[in-house]
């Protein structure tokens, strides 16, 4: 790796000779602690920087990366993306939208106490057609600027699907590898609306098209791009412990959608081709715990 240059020694310390932590690279670093912390009682001794006067983001990123086993929930945090538009006929989103975030705090207090999370609304604020794939390009986008050295990982929620308080094994909201999705409300030929990426999955496949409006075909094309790039899509056996509020869904641009998917290039149409202004809602209605509400404004292509 161009980005780390790291050791682990017999006695589960870890010696790194370089370290770029301004790359996204770092995360090659957690995937090795990973191994030998996740599901075991194995820790990581000591994590050691080979260099002399260190940084103050360097001692922040050691000093947090030598929480081990004890502090894994500091490491990860997931980024709970939700796609929004109150307009016209879709009024109803915004009592959907306040019931959604107080039963996704709740749930996650008492089904996973242990995960860390915020709930970032990406809110379409104008006229157009609304854009699922592209407010979830943004919310992305916005969230990387965010470097606080929490490992930072996404989870694409839609507001009319409320996970069952009740539902036993509960559904899987934790950190995932690079190279996984955790398809967790989605079908065979896409990924739904619910699933769980890693960020540098997620920057992998430069997100989602920015030019599927309305309803239809942009999560068939996000299954494409992760095929394309070997990227495993692990589901559940069954969609089950998930209450999906009844909607309409206006699918006069699904064929146009599906035709942009048959000649998606994933590499011109992303995240690295996004353009929007955005900015987070001082005044915003929804004050809820672990709430972060964004603005976002785009031309309709």
């Amino acid at each position: 790796m161009d980005d780390i240059e790291l050791t682990i020694q017999r006695d589960l310390s870890v010696r790194i000779r370089f370290l770029n932590t301004d790359s996204i690279a770092y995360m090659t670093l957690m995937d090795v602690i990973e191994k030998y912390t996740k599901n075991s009682k194995v820790c990581i001794k000591d994590i050691i920087l080979e260099k002399e006067n260190l940084t103050s983001t360097e001692k922040n990123l050691i000093d947090i990366l030598k929480g081990g086993n004890n502090e894994q929930n500091n490491i990860f945090e997931a980024q709970i993306l939700i796609p929004y538009r109150a307009r016209g006929n879709n009024q109803f989103r915004k009592s959907q939208l306040h019931k959604f975030l107080t039963h996704m705090n709740n749930y996650l207090s008492h089904v996973h106490p242990l995960i860390k999370y915020r709930l970032i609304i990406i809110e379409q604020n104008n006229d157009h057609m609304f854009n699922r794939g592209l407010l979830l390009n943004i919310g992305y986008l916005e969230r990387e600027k965010i470097i606080d050295y929490k490992i930072k990982y996404y989870i694409h929620h839609n507001c009319d699907l409320f996970p069952s308080m009740s539902q036993l094994p509960p559904l899987d909201y934790s950190f995932t590898p690079i190279n996984e999705v955790r398809d967790i409300f989605g079908y065979y030929s896409g990924i739904g609306g619910i699933a769980v990426f890693n960020r540098l999955t997620f920057k992998k496949i430069n997100g989602f098209p920015n030019d599927y409006f309305n309803w239809g075909a942009e999560d068939t094309t996000l299954y494409k791009r992760c095929e394309i790039n070997s990227i495993h899509i692990k589901r559940p056996l069954y969609n089950t412990g998930i209450n999906e509020e009844s909607h309409a869904r206006d699918s006069s641009f699904n064929s146009i959608n599906q035709k942009k998917g048959e000649n998606d290039n994933y590499e011109t149409n992303g995240l690295t081709t996004c353009k929007y202004t955005c900015n987070i809602d001082e005044y915003s209605e929804f004050k809820y715990p672990n709430v972060i509400h964004y603005l976002a404004d785009f031309d309709q292509n």
